[in-house]
């Protein structure tokens, strides 16, 4: 009876295992990235993507250095076609540096790392810029990361799709401009969280 019940309990811990193994996520491959030092030389900066999956989960290493950025050119004007098919992006926490993801069509979901403390404009051509969401209109959630400090102008714009946003209960402070949020959809709940860290603009 005992060596049965051990039998059971063996089971159950590899079908647990394996289940555990079937959601989690699977990063890209380095190939799928373009990439080269940063400019402190102390990590990889990517400077554009060219894998074929419609979700992009990021890896935390390349080439045996941590990924500290993502430049303009892994979306935006930069990323030729891929605006049209990039559903997800998933940023390790190494990465403290984000370009444009302005103009991706496609995209519904996007998790921000740790590390981030601004959402930025970004450089889309000579002398303009662009929120780093902005026209986005099948974004539907976002997460704020509890390093967040501040949020740029049109960061959010057009994102008409956008109804929920992750705010942490750790972030008590941080500085938005006024249309970093217009256009979006964003629930009433979510509204009033960011209305309370001090948004004044309008959704």
């Amino acid at each position: 009876m005992h060596k049965k019940h051990t039998n059971i309990a063996v089971i159950l811990t590899m079908l647990l295992c394996a289940s555990s193994l079937a959601f989690a996520e699977v990063q890209n491959d380095e190939s799928d990235f373009e990439v080269e030092l940063t400019a402190d030389l102390e990590g990889a900066r990517i400077v554009k993507y060219i894998g074929k999956s419609p979700e992009v989960i990021i890896p935390d290493t390349i080439q045996g250095l941590p990924v500290l950025e993502v430049a303009d050119f892994f979306c935006g004007l930069n990323a030729a076609k891929k605006n049209k098919t990039i559903k997800r992006i998933v940023f390790p926490d190494s990465v403290q540096v984000i370009g444009g993801l302005s103009g991706y069509e496609a995209l519904e979901s996007v998790v921000l790392p740790a590390n981030l403390r601004k959402i930025a404009c970004a450089s889309i051509a000579v002398g303009k810029t662009c929120g780093m969401f902005e026209g986005c209109k099948s974004l539907k959630s976002i997460n704020l990361p509890v390093s967040i400090r501040r949020v740029e102008k049109d960061s959010f714009k057009g994102c008409s799709s956008l109804t929920t946003i992750e705010i942490p209960d750790e972030i008590t402070q941080c500085d938005f401009a006024e249309t970093a949020f217009t256009g979006t959809k964003l629930m009433l709940i979510y509204q009033s969280k960011l209305k309370k860290l001090g948004y004044r603009g309008r959704f």
